[in-house]
């Protein structure tokens, strides 16, 4: 049975309204409240949502290079990646973390194509 929900509509930072929806618990009680068409249109919309958040996220290089880095510092420094034989192999503390930036890249682009091929599948 789907419950009653709200959420704090917000515009420059200050709360402007507030949005009522219900919050469905099943396909089957979409289709039944909203009706085929308005779920139909629903689905689509969201569909072409993520394929353009998806496309943005991968032309947001810096953003996703800071987030990656930050990453990759966290896991050298549990994972004895700053070792003398690490930094002597990749160059110094940078190469060490630029060296892992890229694996991390590289594991980031593998997961979205493999989401991108379940989600359009």
């Amino acid at each position: 049975m789907s419950q009653n929900q709200s959420a704090e509509v917000r515009s420059k930072g200050k709360i402007i309204a507030t949005a009522e929806y219900p919050k469905y618990d099943s396909v089957q009680e979409a289709l039944d409240g909203m009706g085929e068409d308005a779920t139909l249109s629903l689905v689509n919309a969201m569909v072409k949502t993520n394929a353009m958040n998806s496309a943005r996220s991968a032309n947001s290089t810096k953003k996703n290079k800071t987030v990656l880095t930050h990453k990759a510092i966290a896991w050298l420094g549990e994972n004895n990646g700053f070792s003398a034989e690490n930094q002597e192999l990749h160059g110094g503390v940078q190469g060490c973390i630029d060296a892992k930036v890229k694996e991390l890249q590289e594991e980031t682009e593998e997961e979205s194509e493999e989401l991108e091929e379940e989600v359009y599948a």
